[in-house]
């Protein structure tokens, strides 16, 4: 019994960590003429050869990617919004070798597109995904997430929450079996 208690909040932890390791910032910028640009600050993240980077631009919402560009070693693709009719665009940067985003990105990643959607232009999914050596496929998604207005502060790793987590976790169960043993 005292196994089980000490592994839920471990797992907890773990799982959790996991989850608030990297994160992609973005601002948005009027370029006018009904054009926009996002510039993303991506952290928190080791990409490893064959890496993808993927922004999601909801058909809905966007229309006419351009003028995509990332640092260096990455390699960008565009993929319009809507092609075939209803299927997201995508921003796609990828790297060959093993890049380290763990404080922040060496540049910026920057796409401009016109924006269709009511009010502004917001937070976008996002996934990091593992591509074949041919940088074709994807393999298994590695992490997702949504961005976030580079305004806000941007969370460190979800460690300490995790921990948090974990030791309210154990006190709940040790009350539940104090209560229970009387």
């Amino acid at each position: 019994m005292r196994r089980r208690l000490f592994s839920l909040p471990l797992f907890a932890a773990l799982v959790t960590a996991n989850l608030g390791a990297g994160t992609i910032a973005y601002q948005v910028i009027d370029l006018g003429g009904g054009m926009d640009r996002y510039v993303y600050t991506v952290s928190g993240f080791d990409l490893l050869p064959h890496q993808e980077i993927d922004i999601q631009f909801d058909a809905t919402m966007f229309a006419g990617l351009t003028n995509a560009s990332a640092p260096s070693p990455f390699n960008v693709e565009l993929i319009q919004p809507g092609n075939p009719m209803g299927a997201p665009g995508h921003y796609s940067a990828v790297t060959d070798v093993e890049v380290d985003l763990t404080s922040s990105s060496d540049g910026p990643f920057i796409v401009d597109f016109t924006f269709t959607g009511s009010g502004s232009p917001g937070s976008q999914m996002y996934s990091i995904n593992q591509l074949d050596t041919n940088d074709l496929d994807i393999e298994n998604v590695v992490s997702t997430g949504s961005t976030v207005p580079l305004s806000v502060p941007v969370p460190a790793t979800a460690g300490f929450a995790a921990l948090a987590f974990g030791f309210v976790l154990l006190a709940s169960r040790l009350k539940w079996t104090r209560v229970s043993q009387h």
